[in-house]
């Protein structure tokens, strides 16, 4: 019953070093919101890049803004789901 905050999403699979822009599964984004509609204890959910792990030029590996590779589809999604 207490509020969730979900600070640390993305598709990044560090270990396997293959960032979103490489492996963006086209839906994600939808069906996480879809998640969060169903769980209405659940305040936020952040895209996440750890800079300071990862190095400062991760930033364009990750940007919905500069929609590198698979991004282009997580940048669609996202202004669709601003849309009413």
């Amino acid at each position: 019953g207490r509020p969730v905050s979900l600070t640390s999403v993305n598709t990044s699979t560090t270990a396997e070093g293959i960032p979103p822009a490489q492996n963006y599964p086209v839906g994600w984004l939808t069906a996480a919101w879809q998640e969060v509609r169903a769980h209405p204890q659940i305040e936020a959910l952040c895209w996440f890049v750890d800079l300071e792990r990862s190095g400062a030029d991760t930033w364009d590996r990750f940007s919905l803004s500069k929609r590198p590779g698979r991004l282009i589809y997580a940048a669609e999604e996202f202004e669709a789901l601003l849309k009413p």
